[in-house]
């Protein structure tokens, strides 16, 4: 009988020793599982948390990219406004000056349709108007010819010199091709009037030591021939000295 007792407290210690077990085992999963649920959740928590910030970075970075390409486009477009302002300012003086240039074109045109091509002296008197016209016939003839006036006075040696006229040639007009000298104006004019000339190249040029039958030394020995172009002496042979149109040319006998 107190084996059977032994055996059924045995059976109780047993069963409740393991009813004791069950329950653990019950209970420790059902921790572990709060625990990974616990985990899960916090990690779930910062795993949102995370994706959260991430999502807020890029829409700020947007927000900013957004912002520097609006930034962009901006100063894009002012410099783009800049350059046609600029480009249109350059087409307005282009213009204006293009215009200007035409309005001057026309006012010579006009000018030069208006003033006269010759100017006629206002009185046959008038000083002006005879400079005028004779500058005017001096560039006329210029080019082409000249015309020239020559006198060979011999009026020192007149009752010196047997058989000596007072002039040879006496405002003797001859008409010359340009470039022309007084050493060859004379001698075609002397040639024209038959009278005879006599004349040695030295080494300042052509001198001229008689005209006519009236030579150098015949009155004197100092006396001989000088000549004076418009009134003047020149300091050169005649050779040397080229006319011009209109030049008065005087041969002198100095007795």
């Amino acid at each position: 009988m107190l084996k059977k007792l032994n055996c059924f407290i045995l059976i109780i210690i047993i069963a409740f020793s393991a009813a004791s077990c069950t329950r653990k085992a019950d209970t420790t999963p059902l921790s572990s599982a709060v625990s990974v649920s616990e985990d899960s959740g916090e990690v779930t928590t910062s795993a949102s948390a995370e994706s959260k910030k991430e999502k807020s970075d890029k829409k700020s970075k947007k927000a900013k990219k957004s912002t520097s390409e609006k930034a962009d486009d901006s100063q894009k477009k002012k410099s783009e406004t800049k350059k046609a302002t600029s480009k249109a300012e350059k087409n307005e003086k282009s213009q204006k000056k293009s215009s200007q240039s035409k309005k001057n074109a026309t006012k010579k045109a006009q000018s030069k349709k208006s003033t006269p091509k010759k100017t006629a002296p206002k009185k046959s008197g008038d000083k002006k108007g005879q400079t005028t016209t004779k500058k005017q016939s001096t560039a006329t003839t210029k080019s082409s010819s000249v015309s020239v006036k020559i006198t060979v006075d011999c009026t020192a040696a007149v009752g010196k010199v047997d058989g000596i006229p007072n002039y040879y040639l006496n405002g003797f007009e001859i008409e010359l091709e340009a470039g022309a000298t007084a050493f060859t104006a004379t001698k075609a004019a002397c040639a024209k009037a038959g009278v005879s000339l006599t004349a040695t190249k030295t080494m300042y040029g052509e001198y001229i030591s008689a005209i006519g039958s009236l030579a150098e030394k015949a009155t004197s020995r100092y006396s001989g021939w000088t000549y004076t172009v418009n009134g003047t002496y020149p300091p050169k042979a005649a050779d040397k000295y080229t006319l011009e149109n209109g030049d008065t040319i005087k041969w002198i006998y100095k007795a």
